[in-house]
This record gives C-alpha cells, structure tokens and sequence, in this order.
C-alpha cells in the first residue's frame, strides 16, 4: 500500500513547471534589456561619445606627393569606437583612398603642419613636433623630435631662406634659446644668430609682413595643381536612433575633407572608423 504522507513530500519537492505565458515574458523582458544595451552601444561608444564630434580635425592641412599620389594630409581625432585615437592621415585627392595613417597619440584638433619636405612631413602635437615619412608615414624615431625645454609657450616655424624649421618661445618669453632642424632631418641643433633674428621676424606681424602666421591654426584651403582646393568641413547627422536622446543628444558632427575642383564639382572624404577610411560621399 502507498503512503499517502511519503507521497505528499515527494510532489512537494518536484519543482513546479513555469506557465507558457510566463517563460514567454521572460524572454520577452531578456531581449528589451538586450535591445536596450544595444542601443546605448551603438549609440555611446561606436559614433563617438555623447555631446562631441565623430572626428574632429585640424583645419591646418598639407598637400604633398605620397607614394606617386597627390594627397592631402590631415590631423585628427577619431571618436569612432570604444576608445579615441589621434592620427595623421594621407588621402589620395582623386579617389579619397587611404594612403595611410600613423597613430600619434598627441595631435589634436589644434595641430598644425609646419613644413613638408621630399622626405618628411611635420606637425606639431601637443608641446612637441613630429616627422612622419610621407611614403610610408613611419614616425620618425617613434617619438617627437629632441627639441629641449617646449611648452606652451613654444612656436614653430618653417624658414624657408634657411631651409629649416626653427623652435623657440613667443614673444611673450623672448629669452629662451632658438633650436633647428632641418628640413628633411630630424636632428636638432642649436641656431645661429642670423636664424634666431629671422624666428623672432617670423613671430612679428610687421616685420613678417604678408608672411602666414607661423601659429595660425586655420589657415584656409590648400589647393592643389588644377586649381582643386580642399578643406575641412563639419558634417550634422540626424538621423540617429531614436534612444539617442537618452545618451548624448538628437544630432552628432564629423569633421570631414571637402574636394572642389576647378568646375565648381565637389566630393567628400569621411574621416574616421565608422565612416570607412578613405570612402567619397
């Protein structure tokens, strides 16, 4: 005969079965979580992060011949994915093609291009200058040039009478001494005192006359042979999903390189991971 109270503890340890509907909310309430995490993903990390560009780029550019290209070269910061990354770029102005790029942890959106050479481009980064090879964009000794003693007082300058590029304080901390190097190299000496006179001219806008101003950090369009210029332009996008209001916002921007030609036709390279290297709108 069975035992009516051993049977009533066996049925009371067999786990209950979840109802259909409940299993189905579970899953239900699993995937919004999922969505959720998703979105906030693709909308905080992959585009760059809430309330800032996509990219934001140096409006000083550099135009030189890459590898038997004609390129134009560009310093910017890439938001696109989980960490930033500060770069140099070279882009073929025909095709928008990735000649290359070099990451320089350092150069931002306030970078400039000082000189460009057969063998080496330069561009400031922070309180330091660098040489990158245009073939290849290799940085040069992997690390900024020797210059001693930069800060934020520090100028460069390119001089093109005494083929080099000069270092050496504003005027507003005029003692310090000038360095050099030059163009093509990547040593740094000391300067005579025909090139300090000719820095401290470079600095000065009456002495330096129609000169470009050494720390102009927009200095306007480059063109190029043919009479095509290119520049910085800043892209809006607003067609963002639609729980961006909940991380950063209805609207992002890209800086981004616009072409015109000598018609008055123009074209768009996007910068920047998420908007494939190289790729003409």
């Amino acid at each position: 005969m069975s035992d009516p109270a051993r049977e009533a503890d066996v049925s009371a340890a067999v786990p209950k079965r979840a109802g259909a509907a409940t299993v189905i909310g579970r899953i239900v309430f699993c995937l919004a979580v999922a969505a959720a995490l998703a979105a906030v993903v693709f909308v905080w990390v992959l585009p760059g992060p809430p309330g800032g560009p996509d990219v934001a780029a140096s409006k000083s550019l550099a135009k030189a011949r890459v590898a038997g290209h004609d390129a134009v070269l560009v310093a910017y910061e890439d938001w696109g994915g989980a960490r930033s990354r500060a770069l140099v770029g070279a882009f073929d102005l025909g095709t928008g093609e990735l000649l290359w790029a070099t990451k320089v942890d350092a150069v931002a959106s306030n970078s400039r291009f000082v000189a460009v050479g057969r063998r080496y481009v330069y561009v400031t980064a922070d309180f330091g200058l660098f040489a990158l090879d245009l073939n290849t964009g290799a940085l040069a000794g992997g690390k900024e040039l020797g210059f001693s003693g930069v800060h934020a007082l520090t100028t460069f300058a390119y001089l093109p009478e005494q083929n080099v590029i000069a270092a050496g304080p504003t005027m507003a901390n005029g003692d310090d001494p000038v360095q050099t190097v030059a163009l093509d190299a990547v040593k740094v000496t000391g300067a005579d005192a025909a090139t300090s006179a000719a820095f401290r001219c470079a600095l000065d806008s009456i002495c330096r006359g129609d000169r470009p101003d050494p720390d102009d950090t927009d200095p306007g369009p480059v063109t190029s042979a043919g009479g095509r210029t290119v520049r910085v332009v800043e892209h809006r996008y607003d067609h963002l999903p639609p729980v961006s209001w909940l991380v950063g916002g209805e609207h992002r921007t890209s800086d981004e390189l616009r072409i015109t030609d000598a018609d008055g036709s123009h074209r768009t390279i996007v910068l920047g991971r998420h908007g494939w290297f190289g790729r003409l709108r």
